[in-house]
């Protein structure tokens, strides 16, 4: 058997660890999954609305994976997963500041008044201006089969995982009824009564 695709077409590489992007301890209660599009206005709005009151109040109660999830319905859905993936890489520890103006540019990259390269290059400068990742740095990292390879995960882990929608949350593994609509507040409750 073959290690990496298990002779599945377009099977991503099985990742060395559990995929996706991190925040907190492992040993904290609550693990909390999200699946967020970067280029989803209402991941966004989740992203910048819901999250942080959430990991504010319960930081040290809960252990959050992210999950980039590139959906088709999106422009520029698959550049951006490439890019928070890339920046992942490079500057882990702006993974989250990246992450948070990306959302708060998106009316920027995210229209088809931009060619593919305009939108690559305003995500290429949000790289360097909140994490310090150098432009050549970020587009090599951005062209590799590594950023390629990490993009592919969260779609596919989604769909194994019956995510169709984004954002999805889940709590302790199980679909939780969190979404861009539901106030900081309801998602906190909800945490709070599984500790």
């Amino acid at each position: 058997i073959n290690a990496e695709y298990m002779g599945i077409p377009d099977q991503p590489k099985i990742p060395k660890r559990y995929p996706g992007i991190k925040f907190g301890e492992p040993t904290a209660p609550i693990l909390m999954e999200g699946y967020f599009d970067i280029a989803c206005p209402y991941s966004a709005y989740a992203w910048l609305h819901a999250i942080p009151d959430v990991l504010q109040q319960l930081g040290g109660q809960l252990y959050f994976i992210l999950h980039v999830r590139a959906t088709p319905d999106n422009t520029y859905t698959w550049e951006a997963a490439k890019a928070v993936e890339s920046v992942h890489m490079l500057a882990p520890e702006k993974i989250r500041p990246y992450i948070t103006k990306m959302y708060e540019e998106q009316p920027r990259w995210r229209t088809w008044n931009n060619t593919h390269d305009q939108a690559v290059a305003i995500m290429a400068g949000i790289a360097r201006d909140v994490a310090g990742v150098a432009v050549a740095d970020f587009n090599a990292k951005f062209s590799s089969s590594a950023a390629y390879d990490a993009a592919a995960v969260g779609p596919r882990l989604g769909s194994l995982r019956g995510v169709w929608e984004v954002p999805t949350i889940a709590l302790n593994g199980f679909i939780a009824p969190l979404h861009s609509h539901t106030n900081s507040s309801d998602w906190i409750a909800l945490i709070q009564s599984l500790l």
